[in-house]
């Protein structure tokens, strides 16, 4: 079951990601026709969400805690997060576009699971809700740094396009710059205590689970890198000592450097990669 929903997710995203982007292309077509692209977009998309959430819990109840620990159970709810987060954003904010910049993340992620392996890691015992909530916290947490991202690509776009030619963007499907900036605010500023706390959990199960010196590999000074910068960017914007423009730039940086960080996790494991001195303790094994 779990593997057929997984794969009838897969070609309704993959519908759902080329109607966004062609619904983006056709910026000049007209309004009923694109109004149905992004129809189109939107079911398909939907339809995949709705698999991908029948999915999860029938994951869970399989493996137990351990389906944290499938790399491509991973990969999956990652791009759950992200389509739950891009479905409320636009009920709530009605910006379009977001999707043909978020969904290609989210199909990205369902592709690079169906070539994970999928047999769950024997030697960590991922036990305990503290450490499940460190995983859901730390993906939503970056789910919403991809959707920070988005609206300030959107509204770097926006502002340009407003310098250059006023009257085009006023009649693009860009929303207000101020509506832009409320959305890359909210949720940059929403991410941060999620992706704190779940590092913190994350640290507490490390320091007790993991041999001497976990928090020397590079996977973990990568991922305190990130944090350091998030909290720069929102110790500076509660100060106000940024401007809107180098606000934006800096949540871009702040998503390559999370996307980097995916990559990283996903290909080296740190709970399994050899030589590096940051396996269970040898009590546990």
């Amino acid at each position: 079951m779990t593997d057929f929903l997984f794969n009838f997710s897969l070609p309704f995203a993959t519908v759902g990601l080329l109607a966004f982007l062609l619904f983006s292309y056709r910026s000049k077509g007209t309004e009923q026709h694109r109004s149905k692209i992004f129809a189109v977009a939107t079911i398909s998309s939907l339809i995949s969400f709705i698999c991908l959430t029948l999915l999860l819990p029938l994951l869970f109840l399989q493996h137990g805690s351990e389906a944290f620990m499938l790399i491509w159970a991973r990969e999956i709810l990652y791009a759950w997060f992200i389509m739950v987060i891009y479905f409320v954003a636009e009920f709530r904010y009605r910006i379009r576009l977001l999707g043909s910049i978020l969904m290609p993340v989210a199909l990205l992620l369902l592709l690079m699971a169906t070539f994970e392996e999928q047999t769950p890691v024997q030697t960590f015992d991922m036990r305990g809700i503290p450490t499940i909530l460190h995983v859901v916290l730390v993906l939503g947490s970056f789910a919403l740094v991809f959707l920070s991202f988005a609206a300030a690509s959107l509204f770097l776009i926006k502002t340009r396009t407003l310098k250059k030619s006023p009257e085009v963007a006023l009649d693009n499907d860009l929303p207000a710059v101020v509506t832009l900036k409320k959305l890359m605010h909210t949720s940059f500023l929403i991410g941060f205590p999620l992706l704190t706390l779940g590092l913190i959990l994350g640290s507490i199960y490390a320091g007790a689970e993991l041999s001497p010196g976990w928090y020397k590999h590079p996977f973990m000074i990568m991922a305190g890198g990130i944090w350091c910068l998030y909290a720069v960017l929102f110790y500076l914007y509660h100060r106000g000592l940024l401007i809107s423009h180098v606000f934006a730039r800096g949540v871009v940086v702040l998503f390559v450097l999370i996307v980097i960080l995916t990559a990283f996790s996903t290909h080296r494991s740190m709970f399994d990669e050899p030589g590096a001195n940051i396996g269970l303790k040898d009590s546990r094994r």
